[in-house]
């Protein structure tokens, strides 16, 4: 399979044993990269990918609808400078993500920020990452204040190296979708049959977003 390296990290490889346990007779083999899969010329039997679905001549479901909130290291909520609302971010480092989008409407600082009525607070100042898992990590370790994914987010706040320090109803939906993409013609393989259903039930008890039943397919 395909996968964007960051989805890949925090979602996809700390549930591959229980892909294993149900599917012994298949050997996964991973590719991890923001490439877009070539489905004639690389191997590869399915792909998961974050955008909006527009993959001309492939299948694409849409898994989990996207959305974006701020995380941090728990001793950032305790600190000097504690974080309980919106407005405290001016007292904190902003880490950013230079997503890996052809379109305007990837999140960032800025339209979070509007989203929650903060003013007179410069959303361009901080560190910049070109992967959200190396954002969301930053975070875990104290370094600021990363503005994260549901999907990539979920296993570290679990565990708690990471806290949401806002009301969980101040969040951003996208208009991006993690997908399940293959070829139309591979639809009735064993081995796509089986990834398909087995993301779908990990999902099911996802704390992430599912998909909309009535989203793209």
């Amino acid at each position: 399979m395909s996968v964007a390296p960051s989805f890949g990290a925090k979602w996809l490889v700390p549930r591959l044993d229980r892909f294993r346990e149900s599917y012994p007779q298949y050997d996964v083999r991973i590719d991890a990269t923001d490439r877009l899969a070539d489905f004639s010329g690389d191997d590869v039997d399915v792909a998961l990918r974050y955008g909006r679905g527009n993959y001309p001549g492939l299948r694409a479901e849409c898994l989990l609808t996207d959305v974006v909130y701020p995380v941090c290291s728990p001793k950032l909520v305790k600190g000097d400078r504690p974080l309980r609302r919106p407005e405290d971010l001016r007292h904190h480092t902003l880490l950013h993500v230079d997503w890996q989008m052809e379109e305007e409407a990837a999140p960032n600082w800025r339209m979070w920020l509007r989203a929650a009525g903060v003013e007179g607070l410069d959303a361009s100042r901080g560190p910049r990452f070109s992967a959200d898992s190396m954002a969301v990590e930053a975070a875990a370790e104290g370094h600021g204040v990363a503005l994260a994914s549901e999907a990539l987010a979920e296993g570290d706040l679990k565990t708690g190296r990471l806290v949401r320090p806002f009301p969980p109803s101040i969040r951003q939906a996208t208009m991006f979708c993690y997908y399940l993409v293959y070829p139309g013609v591979r639809a009735g393989d064993a081995k796509v049959t089986c990834f398909r259903d087995w993301i779908l039930a990990e999902i099911g008890g996802s704390d992430a977003q599912p998909r909309d039943p009535s989203g793209q397919s």
